[in-house]
């Protein structure tokens, strides 16, 4: 994770989320014992017992986020009670599960779990314990969400508490109420269930693919729910469909899927990215990236033409039926297939040859392969990759603009191109922190804390406000519109883009939504099919419809743009 001094630049957190510790984090983190669940470790032992004592001061829960450097406030304690002021020294018990800077400032987690470290300062020495999880991401990965169902799409949002809300669409219980869509149509949002009496908690982010939901939990294991068809749920079930949220099974079915720090899914395909850096895939054997003869029933792990397996993978993104991969080195790859689906109110038809291995993507300059890349995001049938520097390369299915280049095009683009600035302007879109690629339309977040929108706007999705689009198809980037209609939409933090919607959150830890409303994907509390959708960036309402849904605290939210090394 890199650094930023920019005084509007998100995309690098850390020195945002530094002062955010330092002024409103303050209560103790015990040291040593073995924590579990949601719980900070219980301490070694309480000045005055006999043993000395340490704390993290700014990290009360005493979570370490998977792989974003932490700054961190320590205080030792003499077994009397009395404060070390010497300066303190700092060692991990573990290093390939934790990192811990020499002088105590920082640190870094590299697998989920409860390592810990050793505080020492002059001869006093005592140990703390933390806990490893996923990183928390507050909006979802669902570029496909309701693609294939023709019902609508479902969203959701993770709160800083760990409670996910959905809205819109309950096709294949995906609302994860435990009924279907007969008993419980275009509602939300509505806190997800485990089952009858416990609410869903724990969770760190959300997927939802074109009729199934995924949740990833605190101690990176997979909740599913929904269609299971092609085996996507990554688990048996009883129908067709299960209602009833489970855990995914690790390759074996000796146990449930563990290790895992990120998950994303698509139309009958998901994947996983574990924290010591492979990638899991299930679903339509086309989709797996795991060789001509592979199943698909169980999660297994993707391969390089050789047969040796993906590998030092940072961030994953599922499309349609494939998946793109961005390695530590700054590198992507794809594999999958491209099937025909609806998106939105028009047909996406692209080719039918399938990479069954993860491939390089190739840039369109002759320069190679795509390099420097810092995120990514696949949409239904495209493909964004962010660079170090801001700018933006794209390819796949261009045939609504999505790609950025100024017009549509009826071919495939199987190459990496820069996405082109603005109309009036020349070169390409710069000052870019965070991608998201949706249905048939793309997302960029500036620096300056504003949204450009281009490809497929029926409906609404292009976020224009009130002034109309000469045609459903717009081919270069163009900001989206406040609330009120006129003007630029501002104080972004984070962006996400569905099949037929855009969501930005605010840092009052708000969520905007705009587009396409036939299932209440904007989140209005309203019950009729027939609503229109918005061109204008709307408040998602809250369970009672009283006031907007807010995700809690912010400062929980270490990376609110994906960036990934």
């Amino acid at each position: 994770m890199r650094s930023s001094h920019h005084p509007h630049d998100n995309r690098y957190v850390l020195s945002w989320k530094s002062i955010a510790l330092m002024s409103s984090l303050s209560a103790a983190l015990a040291s040593c014992g073995g924590g579990g669940g949601g719980s900070a470790p219980p301490s070694q032992g309480e000045p005055g017992s006999g043993a000395a004592s340490a704390r993290i001061t700014n990290l009360p829960s005493g979570k370490l986020q998977w792989e974003i450097s932490t700054p961190l406030n320590i205080e030792l304690k003499a077994p009397d009670g009395t404060l070390v002021t010497q300066a303190l020294s700092c060692s991990s018990d573990d290093p390939t599960s934790l990192d811990i800077s020499p002088d105590c400032t920082s640190a870094r987690i590299h697998r989920l779990g409860n390592p810990s470290f050793t505080v020492s300062g002059g001869q006093i020495a005592a140990k703390i314990t933390v806990k490893g999880i996923p990183q928390r991401h507050p909006l979802p990965h669902a570029p496909v969400s309701g693609v294939r169902t023709g019902a609508g799409g479902t969203y959701s949002a993770t709160g800083s508490d760990g409670r996910p809300w959905y809205w819109g669409s309950n096709t294949y219980g995906l609302l994860a109420q435990l009924t279907d869509y007969d008993t419980l149509q275009n509602s939300g949002p509505v806190s997800a269930r485990e089952n009858a009496t416990t609410l869903m908690s724990g969770i760190v982010s959300t997927s939802i693919g074109s009729d199934a939901s995924f949740a990833l939990t605190e101690e990176g294991e997979i909740w599913s729910w929904g269609n299971n068809n092609e085996g996507v749920l990554g688990r048996s079930t009883a129908n067709s469909a299960a209602i009833l949220p489970g855990k995914v099974r690790n390759t074996d079915d000796t146990g449930k899927l563990g290790h895992i720090v990120q998950v994303a899914s698509g139309a009958s395909n998901a994947a996983a990215l574990s924290d010591d850096g492979y990638v899991y895939t299930w679903g339509t054997r086309y989709a797996l990236g795991q060789g001509l003869t592979a199943v698909g029933s169980r999660p297994d792990r993707v391969r390089l033409p050789d047969g040796s397996p993906l590998k030092d993978v940072v961030q994953i993104s599922t499309g349609g039926s494939f998946t793109i991969a961005l390695t530590r080195s700054g590198a992507v790859y794809a594999w999958g297939s491209h099937p025909i689906e609806n998106v939105g109110d028009i047909v996406i038809t692209l080719p039918s040859t399938t990479e069954y291995f993860a491939t390089p993507v190739i840039r369109a300059d002759g320069q190679g392969a795509l390099s420097s890349i810092v995120s990514i995001s696949a949409g239904y049938g495209h493909s964004l990759a962010l660079t170090d520097d801001g700018r933006i390369y794209a390819w796949g299915s261009n045939m609504l603009g999505e790609l950025g280049q100024g017009a549509p095009s009826s071919s495939y683009v199987a190459l990496a191109q820069r996405v082109h600035a603005p109309a009036g302007m020349t070169g390409e879109l710069t000052n870019v922190v965070a991608i998201s690629a949706g249905g048939a339309f793309s997302l960029a977040l500036t620096t300056s804390g504003q949204v450009y929108s281009w490809g497929y706007g029926g409906n609404g999705l292009l976020g224009e406000g009130l002034t109309p689009l000469p045609q459903s198809v717009r081919s270069l980037p163009d900001f989206v519109a406040s609330t009120s209609g006129s003007g630029t939409l501002n104080g972004v933090k984070a962006i996400g883009a569905a099949s037929r919607n855009g969501y930005a959150l605010l840092a009052s830890g708000q969520i905007l939504a705009w587009g396409a409303n036939a299932s209440n994907e904007l989140g209005q509390n309203l019950t009729s099919s027939q609503t229109p959708g918005s061109n204008i960036p709307l408040p998602v309402k809250n369970a009672t419809g009283s006031g907007a849904l807010l995700i809690g605290d912010m400062s929980e939210f270490f990376n609110l743009n994906r960036i990934a090394r």
